[in-house]
């Protein structure tokens, strides 16, 4: 998923850079960053593809750099980096529903700190203090209340699952009772 996303805002960022005919400095680092995250993107899932089994290294990896390179986006576009606020929530709660409660709350955590971040060494967001602590608040609740749902949701799906296997079990005696006669 990470190559898709990586990859077509590549494709974006190319087209808008050559729209003009002129590449700027600037646009040649957001090239250059976001062409390294799609080769760091493409090693890792090749990584994931030779090596299938669960690493707890490779996942964290995973998240530090989709943070690192929303931070760094984040602090670099100033107002029009507004748009991609979505991505640290994105991050933590993809993380949080395929790995679980830990890497929620660790990918929430990279997220506060990378937000942090912006804040410090962007012009635009340190003169927008409110607007920054009002995201940052959303960043600290949100993850807890959907680690909290999340947590339910497991609870009732084993709850069904469980009721499921039993109402299983009872028909297939019913209808071995059945076969066997009166």
């Amino acid at each position: 998923m990470r190559v898709v996303i990586v990859g077509v805002i590549l494709a974006y960022l190319f087209w808008y850079v050559l729209r003009d005919g002129v590449i700027e400095p600037a646009e040649y680092e957001f090239l250059a960053v976001t062409g390294g995250f799609f080769a760091f993107s493409a090693l890792l899932t090749l990584l994931i593809i030779a090596a299938p089994h669960v690493s707890v290294p490779r996942r964290f990896i995973g998240m530090a750099a989709d943070n690192a390179v929303a931070t760094y986006f984040l602090s670099q576009m100033g107002e029009g980096g507004a748009i991609i606020l979505f991505v640290y929530l994105f991050l933590t709660f993809g993380n949080g529903f395929r790995f679980g409660r830990l890497y929620l709350h660790a990918c929430q955590l990279m997220g506060l700190l990378g937000f942090s971040v912006v804040f410090v060494v962007s012009p635009f967001w340190s003169q927008h203090f409110w607007i920054w602590l009002g995201y940052l608040i959303t960043l600290i609740v949100l993850p807890f209340y959907v680690g909290i749902f999340s947590e339910r949701l497991k609870t009732e799906r084993k709850r069904a699952d469980e009721a499921r296997v039993k109402a299983e079990e009872a028909l297939k005696e019913c209808i071995e009772r059945e076969r066997r006669g009166p």
